[in-house]
């Protein structure tokens, strides 16, 4: 399957449309409009000719207000050097964006400590140590890195003293593709799962062709990996529960992840895409469910979850 470059100039729509909103009894609001807002941010994924996987997948975004300012902030991430998945040119840095209130954004990626290291693509925000300021966690090709919101508009790389990004002698480096931050024992300390694709190699990648030219393989040609599960110690430090809880049971090629107490239970579920994993997190252990009827999966691999009859359930 041939593929385009995924290298793009960044944006932020910030209006393309107007609507009007009226309230029974009151007077119409004025229609709200929208206008295209640029952000000079550029995706590099590293597409070479010689094709690779993870250039097909790089990019991911988060919006959230790290400094507190009561107005939403924008975190991009970014590719790397393939070969040596190092950020080895500034033009691979993620970055952040702080929003300056007048419909601009500064580049303050450098003072914030954010330009990364590696190659970079899911994002995932949550204040894991309850100190009111949210902290990043960044997924990526054999790397993932835990960001400590520092609360004075910079980030600490917290990643070794929280014992993440540990080497899995069975299935060599991860990759990571997304995230989520969930309190999954609900103890009210934010928990980290962590969603995986493919085993990867740059010098072993499969080699795939159409006629003469160079193509990307289909994942088929990719064996899977284990999901992650860690609990959140409070300590600053997570647990590795992935083979207790039953997750690393689980081989597969994972793409998104949702997060909702579809059963109204009181436990939050997860969803993970084309499987729904069903957490009864009281016998501490996952079930595999078959099918998710209001599940929907969007094409670029997520899940929407939504309200059926009116009845109150996801």
């Amino acid at each position: 399957m041939r593929r385009k470059s995924l290298v793009a100039a960044g944006g932020i729509l910030l209006a393309l449309a107007c609507a009007m909103i009226a309230i029974p009894g009151s007077a119409p609001h004025s229609p709200i409009f929208f206008a295209l807002k640029s952000v000079p941010f550029r995706l590099e994924n590293a597409e070479t000719e010689s094709r690779h996987l993870p250039a097909t997948m790089a990019g991911g975004v988060a919006v959230f207000d790290y400094n507190k300012d009561g107005r939403p902030d924008i975190f991009f991430t970014n590719g790397a050097n393939l070969a040596t998945l190092k950020k080895d040119d500034v033009k691979f840095y993620n970055r952040l964006f702080r929003n300056d209130g007048n419909g601009t954004f500064t580049d303050v990626t450098s003072q914030a400590g954010l330009p990364g290291t590696g190659y970079d693509m899911g994002v995932a925000v949550g204040d894991f140590d309850n100190d009111g300021y949210p902290d990043l966690f960044v997924a990526g090709v054999h790397h993932n890195t835990l960001y400590h919101n520092n609360g004075n508009g910079t980030f600490t790389d917290v990643t070794a003293k929280a014992g993440l990004n540990r080497p899995d002698p069975e299935f060599g480096p991860h990759w990571g593709v997304t995230a989520a931050w969930v309190d999954v024992n609900n103890d009210g300390l934010l928990d980290l799962f962590v969603v995986n694709y493919v085993r990867w190699n740059f010098q072993n990648e499969p080699k795939c062709w159409h006629e003469d030219l160079s193509e990307y393989c289909n994942p088929r040609s990719y064996q899977g990996l284990p999901n992650e599960l860690y609990l959140n110690k409070g300590d600053g430090t997570f647990e590795d529960v992935s083979e207790k809880w039953g997750i690393r049971n689980h081989i597969g090629k994972g793409m998104g992840i949702g997060v909702a107490d579809y059963d109204r239970d009181g436990r939050p579920d997860i969803f993970i895409e084309r499987h729904l994993l069903h957490l009864p997190f009281s016998q501490s252990r996952y079930e595999i469910r078959g099918s998710c009827v209001p599940c929907r999966r969007s094409f670029t691999g997520g899940w929407e979850l939504h309200r059926r009859n009116g009845g109150g359930f996801p």
